[in-house]
């Protein structure tokens, strides 16, 4: 099968959504023949894939010019290769891809993750999606959220979840030195959050984890927080914290590095209200570190997949106490084994769960 992916910079820009559209990719490319066109500027581009049965059309810098040659070579692939299916990576495409693929009569698939599809955009965003032969998301919180928003039926949309690689989170990478690096003494407990700190958003879960880590402390005694990410909260952040030297705000943190992180926390912290899904839970749990997630967001539904850690209500901090003092007394009482952790987060969202769900989902296409 030839299928063409119209996808967001997945090469210089490695966020979620950007992460889980470069497995689809490697994935499909496996079976199929793939080619993908995508807003990655030249200077950043690189070679996605070993694959031969890739083929990579990367775009340049100046915006204007870029969203031009994007909606150019998707038209311009349609007409000259004659693709079998389309893939759309986000839905700010659905509109000109409907278009295209209704005149070139090709069925498209769109890949819907998370916040950007929560709120109604406009009609010919509605149409895109009803156009589509199906709408993909990865977990049913979005899946709730495209039917409320855009009055599609449930039987329109699949669930494929994020998938982690075991090769991204190796298991027991320590780093000796960097509790001493952080000012961490060896016998306290770590509380981990990993993501972006932006201040534009209308909540922030590492300011519930602050107000409530003095509690925390008084209960268990010698606890850390520590936060792995960048944005621009940060500076507000560090500022805030100055002079307390049991919270550490680290910035940026290389994919390399981070494993050393998820092995040395106690407990990975999250309570999140609008995850999408969240594919720093199934790091931390790659590592053999529990979890915190949201209660009622998507990262719930991995707790309820792999059941090593709670859910907590965000809105309620003392349900976000409680659930961390249970986990790190599970922890504690030898409830949560490592190995066990890991080999049944790879059989639910390993590399195969997510070729098993792509194959099958073509499968299905292909029938009707």
């Amino acid at each position: 099968m030839k299928i063409l992916c119209m996808l967001p910079d997945i090469v210089g820009s490695r966020g979620g959504i950007q992460r889980h559209l470069y497995d689809v990719i490697e994935t499909l490319s496996e079976e199929h023949l793939v080619t993908y066109i995508s807003k990655c500027s030249v200077e950043d581009e690189v070679t996605h894939s070993a694959s031969e049965n890739v083929k990579e059309i990367h775009l340049g810098r100046i915006p204007f010019f870029q969203n031009v040659l994007f909606v150019w070579n998707a038209f311009w692939q349609m007409l000259r290769n004659k693709p079998d299916c389309c893939v759309v990576g986000h839905i700010h495409y659905c509109p000109f891809v409907h278009r295209f693929c209704r005149y070139f009569n090709i069925p498209y698939i769109v890949f819907a993750y998370g916040v950007e599809c929560w709120s109604f955009l406009g009609e010919k965003y509605k149409r895109g999606l009803q156009g589509a032969e199906r709408i993909v998301t990865i977990s049913n919180f979005t899946a709730r959220k495209l039917e409320q928003e855009y009055g599609l039926s449930s039987d329109r949309i699949s669930i494929i979840p994020c998938a982690v690689s075991p090769d991204r989170i190796p298991m027991d990478v320590k780093n000796r030195s960097l509790r001493s690096t952080l000012g961490i003494p060896d016998q306290a407990l770590i509380l981990l959050s990993v993501g972006r700190v932006d201040s534009r958003e209308s909540f922030h879960p590492y300011d519930v984890l602050l107000r409530i880590l003095p509690e925390i402390r008084q209960r268990l005694g010698e606890v850390h927080y520590v936060h792995v990410g960048t944005g621009s909260d940060l500076e507000r952040l560090k500022e805030h914290t100055l002079n307390n030297l049991h919270v550490h705000f680290t910035g940026f943190v290389s994919d390399a590095e981070l494993p050393a992180y998820y092995n040395m926390a106690d407990v990975f912290v999250y309570p999140s209200k609008l995850e999408g899904f969240g594919i720093v839970f199934l790091e931390a749990l790659l590592s053999g570190t529990p979890i915190v997630t949201g209660k009622y967001d998507g990262s719930a539904e991995i707790v309820a997949h792999v059941p090593f850690g709670v859910s907590a209500d965000p809105d309620d901090e003392r349900d976000v106490v409680e659930g961390i003092i249970s986990v790190l007394e599970q922890k504690r009482d030898g409830q949560y084994d490592a190995l066990k952790m890991r080999e049944q987060v790879l059989r639910v969202y390993g590399p195969q769960s997510l070729k098993h769900h792509l194959n099958s989902l073509l499968r299905e296409l292909s029938a009707t």
